[in-house]
């Protein structure tokens, strides 16, 4: 992370590898591209970067008002990264952008924005076409046509324990045909 704090015009120090709140890095299924992301001076920022330390982008740019990152996602494929960044006062952004900086899309923010906390996850189909998020639940197209609720939460009767939304720690398969929670 020296290479990254001569970059950014920082002291090597005022950089936290790996923050956030949920998964802070994502490797593509071949292993070839990579997303994570980074604290610079008490902000958070997106990066991706090929495998081989070669082709540093910064994607979600913490310069821009955003104050944490709450977690990302990358494609299989490693072309696209999903991101739920918190923006400050209680605003909330995710969206996806291409792992070379171009494409981004907000998908949802406040007050829809899923993941209120650093138990779900963001997954991202082999071709980034899908998003499934798994609190509470949700699977976006990617392009911005539409979303699917996949569960709903349960609350059990007058004195019982609340059942939390979604499906908590779920995965899919490559192609978002297949879900377990």
């Amino acid at each position: 992370f020296a290479a990254m704090a001569v970059g950014l015009a920082v002291m090597p120090a005022q950089v936290f590898p790996f923050a956030g709140c949920g998964r802070a890095l994502d490797v593509s299924t071949d292993g070839g591209r990579v997303a994570f992301v980074t604290a610079v001076a008490g902000m958070e920022s997106v990066f991706s970067v090929n495998s081989d330390g070669s082709n540093v982008r910064k994607l979600v740019d913490a310069n821009g008002g955003f104050k944490l990152v709450d977690k990302i996602a990358i494609s299989g494929d490693g072309q696209l990264v999903a991101y739920h960044v918190y923006v400050g006062d209680g605003a909330i952004e995710m969206g996806v952008i291409g792992s070379d900086g171009a494409g981004r899309r907000k998908l949802a923010d406040e007050p829809s924005a899923p993941l209120a906390g650093c138990t779900g996850n963001l997954r991202l189909t082999q071709d980034g076409s899908k998003l499934y998020v798994t609190e509470p639940s949700y699977l976006y197209s990617t392009d911005g046509s539409g979303v699917l609720q996949l569960a709903m939460g349960v609350i059990k009767p007058p004195g019982g324990t609340p059942v939390k939304d979604g499906t908590p720690q779920g995965w899919m398969n490559a192609a978002a045909t297949r879900f377990v929670y």
